[in-house]
């Protein structure tokens, strides 16, 4: 459910001439204004909540069921077997401000991308898919984990 607001607003209308009975006298109309401010309200609990996540896990996912991308970096990440408590798959799509999650990731990761899935260790911005699948190619991201106490 969003945030919606009715606003009252006192509309003043310049005079206008007319040549036949001169000047109009200026006309102060109230009328209503109807404002949607879910998207202020969303953006302002999408910041706690990453950040809350962030704190609650060494390693944290944020994903989307029906992507294709995501699916593949959490099959790859089972295969690390990592404890419960140290590691969660946050799937955002059914939150309402999955889109300022998605734009407070490029302020997180300090990139232009917004997409899922978006890897944390530690706090820390590990990847999107392709840093992923390339640094557990390489044996990196196994690294990683085991500095992190993960594995």
């Amino acid at each position: 459910m969003s945030c919606i607001e009715w606003i009252l607003i006192t509309r003043t209308t310049t005079p206008a001439y007319d040549e036949e009975i001169g000047p109009r006298p200026v006309s102060r109309a109230p009328f209503l204004m109807f404002l949607d401010l879910s998207f202020e309200m969303a953006g302002a609990g999408a910041q706690p909540f990453v950040d809350n996540k962030l704190k609650q896990r060494k390693v944290l996912l944020f994903s989307k069921t029906s992507s294709p991308e995501c699916k593949t970096v959490k099959e790859l990440l089972q295969e690390y077997k990592m404890a419960v408590q140290h590691f969660e798959v946050v799937e955002i799509e059914k939150r309402q401000d999955v889109n300022q999650i998605e734009d407070y990731f490029m302020i997180l990761c300090l990139s232009d991308r917004r997409e899922v899935p978006q890897l944390f260790v530690d706090g820390k911005y590990v990847g999107g898919e392709k840093e992923i699948l390339l640094m557990h190619e390489s044996g990196q991201l196994k690294k990683v984990l085991q500095a992190a106490g993960v594995m």
